[in-house]
C-alpha cells in the first residue's frame, strides 16, 4: 500500500520537530486527513498544518495514540529501516554486555516504535505492541536472524498496549523455544518461564539494580518482596546474607524461586519462600514483631493510566509505610516503582512522609534507574520510567 499523507492541525508540529515519536489523534486535521480513511498499521508521510514533511512512520486509527514515526526521509520504509536499526542496537548492547542475556530492542528509544525484542542467547521474547509492527511480524524474523543466531522466538503478545491498538492478545512461538529458559546474571544461572512468565519473561531493566542491592546484604536478613523468580534474592544470598524471605503472589513464580535457588546452591535453610499477597504478608509481619536489616520493594505497576494516579499513590505510600515498619535501625531500604506517571520525585516524597510519621531520618544512597539496554529517548520522558532509591533508614 502506497505511503499517505498525514496532515496535523494548526501548532502541532513542535513537538515532532523537538523529535518526539507520537502523534495524538486530536493533532491530526480531519479536514485534510480523515482516520476513517486509513487502515491500521498503513504507512504514511506526516506533514505539518501548511504541508511541510516532517517525517514518515505508520498510522493506527482505532488508537488513541495515532501515528508513531519512524524517520525522516521521505523515500524510507520500515521494511529499509528494521535491519539497520536492529544492527545499532545489538552493537550498543555487544559495547554493553559480555554475554548474550539483554532487551535487544526497546521500542521508541531504539527507533522501532513498537518492538521489543529480548534476547536469552540463541532464543529470542519479542513483543509486537503496535499494528505497524505487528504487519511485520516475519520480516522482524528475519532480520534479526541474518544478525546473530537465532534457535527459537516466542511471540509474547499479550500486553494492554496491543488491546489499545485493536489488537488481539496472543501467544505463539516459532522454531525451538524450551518450556523455560535461562539467564545468567553475575555469578547467577536463573530460570524463568518463556511462555507463560510476567511481561517478556524477564525483567532485564532491573539487572543492575538487583546486583548493586544484594552487594549490600552480607550478614543481613533480608526481605524480597515481589520477587518474581527471586534473582535479587539469590543475589543477595550469595553475597552473604544471613537470610533471606522471598514474597510473591504468583505460585508459578515461587515454584522458580525453588528452582533458582538450588540452581545456585542456596542452603535450604538460608531463606524461606512465602506465597502470598504482599500486603497481607507484610501486615501479618508487623503484628508479629518481625524484623530486617534490608528490604527491598519492586511492586507492579500501581498507576497503569493517570485517571489511576489517585488510588496508584495511595497503594505506594501504605507499601512503603508498611515495609519502613519492618526495618531495624540502619536499615537498608530500597523502593522502586515502574509506574511511568509517577515521577522519582514523587516516589521519595511517599517515602519521606513514612519515615516522618515513624520519626525514621532518611539518607539516600543511590537512585536507581532502568539498564543500559533500556535506553532513554532524550524526546520522549515515556521512555524514562523505572525509578528507584536505596535508603539507609535510622
Amino acid at each position: 500500500m502506497p505511503n499517505s499523507k498525514i496532515f496535523l492541525n494548526k501548532n502541532q508540529h513542535k513537538r515532532i520537530l523537538a523529535g518526539h515519536l507520537w502523534i495524538f489523534s486530536n493533532e491530526i486535521n480531519p479536514e485534510k486527513s480523515d482516520l476513517k480513511d486509513f487502515q491500521p498499521g498503513q504507512p504514511v508521510h506526516v506533514h505539518a498544518h501548511g504541508g511541510t514533511f516532517l517525517g514518515h512512520g505508520y498510522v493506527n486509527p482505532a488508537s488513541l495514540i495515532s501515528v508513531r514515526i519512524l524517520g525522516y526521509q521521505a523515500n524510507e520504509t520500515l521494511e529499509d529501516l528494521l535491519e539497520k536499526r536492529l544492527a545499532s542496537a545489538l552493537a550498543l548492547r555487544r559495547d554493553i554486555y559480555s554475554k548474550p542475556f539483554y532487551r535487544l530492542m526497546f521500542s521508541e528509544s531504539d527507533l522501532l516504535p513498537g518492538l521489543i525484542i529480548d534476547r536469552f542467547d540463541q532464543v529470542l521474547s519479542i513483543q509486537l505492541n503496535t499494528a505497524g509492527m505487528d504487519r511485520q511480524r516475519d520480516t522482524i524474523v528475519r532480520a534479526v536472524s541474518n544478525l546473530l543466531p537465532v534457535d527459537g522466538v516466542v511471540f509474547k503478545n499479550d500486553t494492554r498496549s496491543r488491546v489499545l491498538e485493536g489488537l488481539k492478545p496472543e501467544i505463539s512461538t516459532t522454531g525451538s523455544v524450551p518450556e523455560t529458559g535461562t539467564v545468567r546474571e553475575g555469578d547467577l544461572e536463573l530460570t524463568f518461564s518463556l511462555a507463560g512468565g510476567q511481561k517478556t519473561g524477564w525483567y532485564y531493566d532491573q539487572s543492575p539494580n538487583r546486583t548493586l542491592f544484594a552487594g549490600m546484604c552480607a550478614g543481613k536478613k533480608v526481605l524480597d518482596v515481589f520477587s518474581y523468580v527471586g534473582a535479587l534474592a539469590a543475589g543477595a544470598a550469595r553475597q552473604g546474607a544471613s537470610h533471606v524471605v522471598v514474597v510473591d503472589s504468583s505460585r508459578q513464580a515461587m515454584d522458580l524461586v525453588h528452582q533458582n535457588m538450588a540452581i545456585n546452591r542456596i542452603p535450604q535453610g538460608s531463606w524461606q519462600g512465602i506465597c502470598s499477597d504482599a500486603f497481607e504478608v507484610l501486615d501479618s509481619m508487623a503484628r508479629d514483631s518481625e524484623r530486617f536489616h534490608a528490604i527491598s520493594l519492586d511492586p507492579p505497576a500501581f498507576i497503569k493510566r493517570k485517571k489511576d494516579f489517585q488510588s496508584g499513590l495511595a497503594a505506594y505510600q501504605k507499601l512503603n509505610s508498611m515495609a519502613m515498619e519492618l526495618l531495624h535501625p540502619g536499615g537498608i531500604f530500597m523502593s522502586c516503582s515502574c509506574s511511568q506517571h509517577l515521577k522519582l520525585s514523587q516516589l521519595v516524597d511517599i517515602i519521606r512522609k513514612a519515615a516522618l510519621k515513624k520519626k525514621r531520618h532518611l539518607r539516600i544512597l543511590r537512585f536507581c534507574h532502568q539498564g543500559p539496554d533500556h535506553p532513554i529517548h532524550p524526546a520522549m520522558d515515556e521512555t524514562n520510567y523505572l525509578k528507584g532509591v536505596i535508603f539507609r533508614v535510622d
